[in-house]
């Protein structure tokens, strides 16, 4: 490996947007979603809310109906990549953080001896596992996160103890923010500040009820540079069979793994590999092998084309 001259490459964005309930969220996500242009897609976990907003916007809709596992919201966005779509909105974040914490719950409950850690590794690995498939996508990404008010006590001049008010904290893993390209934070009065980018137009950037100029900034922002250079046509021979071994060990049959990334070690897509690896991680999880008729509708084929389509 060596050192190579770095170039702006064209890209598509994560964004993230952050405030109380009623500060407008889903509507600015809509909006900076018509900016970027092309098909919009929603992940709604917020009971129908964005459906509110449908005579004034074109998008699709899938409504999670109360079911925001970070397991499904991953099954959500390989979906809206094959369907085409050019961004996707998963309203709320907060929601699939909860579902997290539900399973941390749910297994410490389980664990006799207490262990919170045990726990803590199963959610860690959900929600990173989410994460990554929001960076790996292969369309924009926007998400929204509930925002609460953080205070903290302090000492003042004459040694009283005071309430300080810090800001406002997204209701999501610690850090989980600094991951995306940019951070709008709405407050109550509907406006919205840019607390975080990577796009020097927006440092500083502050406006009441932000809407699609600030969608058209980032797609300027993301079609400026070069094409992105072409992945590998196909894994190493050395990864396809700790693939096939871990498949087996998981419990899949020899004929599932070939009907998953084909019989030839040599010819193994990365596109196919990921998106089996994801089948074979959650069946050990599960702790059982998971069939065709357990991932998505389409089954296993509509899993791997998807993958394959995210990653052409």
């Amino acid at each position: 490996m060596a050192f190579a001259k770095a170039t702006k490459s064209q890209a598509k964005g994560r964004f993230a947007i952050t405030g109380p309930s009623g500060a407008g969220k889903t509507k600015t996500a809509l909006l900076i979603a018509a900016g970027l242009g092309g098909k919009v897609a929603v992940l709604d976990s917020e009971h129908g809310s964005a459906s509110k907003y449908a005579d004034a916007h074109d998008f699709d809709v899938d409504d999670l109906s109360g079911d925001a596992h970070p397991d499904r919201i991953v099954r959500g966005i390989v979906e809206a990549e094959k369907a085409g779509y050019s961004v996707l909105i998963i309203d709320s974040l907060t929601h699939a953080w909860e579902a997290t914490k539900a399973v941390v719950d749910k297994r410490r409950l389980a664990d006799r001896s207490g262990n919170g850690f045990t726990a803590w590794s199963e959610g860690t690995r959900l929600w990173n596992a989410l994460q990554d498939r929001i960076q790996a996508s292969s369309i924009h990404i926007i998400v929204t996160m509930r925002a609460k008010t953080e205070y903290s006590q302090e000492k003042n001049d004459v040694g009283k103890t005071v309430i300080k008010k810090l800001g406002m904290a997204p209701e999501v893993r610690d850090g989980t923010e600094y991951a995306y390209d940019m951070v709008l934070d709405m407050d109550c009065d509907h406006i919205g500040r840019v607390s975080k980018t990577r796009c020097a137009a927006l440092d500083g950037y502050a406006e009441l009820k932000p809407g699609e100029a600030l969608g058209a900034v980032l797609r300027d922002w993301l079609t400026d540079g070069v094409q992105p250079v072409s992945k590998p046509a196909y894994i190493s021979q050395e990864k396809a069979h700790t693939l096939a071994r871990r498949a087996n060990e998981a419990g899949f049959t020899q004929e599932q793994i070939f009907e998953a990334v084909g019989s030839d070690p040599d010819k193994v897509t990365p596109a196919a590999a990921k998106a089996f690896f994801a089948v074979v991680e959650a069946a050990e999880r599960s702790g059982a092998a998971v069939g065709r008729d357990d991932i998505g509708e389409g089954g296993m084929d509509e899993a791997i084309e998807s993958e394959e389509g995210a990653n052409a």
